[in-house]
């Protein structure tokens, strides 16, 4: 029987290419896994052999047979229009007036000065 243990990563997957599988990564929680279809694939072990496959498989069933399921899940149904005009989309946003853009104007422009404050008196105290 070959000693599939004293493989490499790397020897593992090469000799699993040279058989035609493409494995995916092998690392120490898929080796063993890796390992059982290298000796199915030479002849070593039937996959209905009652040897370490099984004990791999009765150790942790989830962890071999656990599909992989995705559902559907429904999208919510849009909420009806509503009737009133005063509502608002997000495509409809109502304009700001000038006075209201100025002060908008205004807050940047101080929490930008605060910032540069901050900035000078952070990194120029250094000096």
């Amino acid at each position: 029987m070959v000693d599939v243990t004293a493989l490499s990563n790397y020897e593992l997957r090469d000799n699993l290419i040279e058989l035609g599988f493409q494995p995916g990564p092998i690392i120490e929680s898929t080796r063993r896994v890796y390992e059982l279809k290298y000796l199915q694939m030479i002849g070593e072990v039937n996959s209905s052999d009652s040897g370490e496959g099984e004990d791999l498989a009765s150790a942790n069933p989830d962890r071999l047979t656990t599909p992989v399921r995705r559902t559907n899940v429904p999208k919510p149904a849009p909420e009806p229009a509503a009737a009133s005009s005063n509502s608002t989309c997000d495509s409809e946003q109502r304009q700001m007036t000038p006075a209201e853009r100025n002060a908008k104007w205004k807050v940047r422009v101080a929490a930008v000065l605060a910032l540069a404050i901050v900035l000078y008196f952070y990194f120029g105290s250094a000096n």
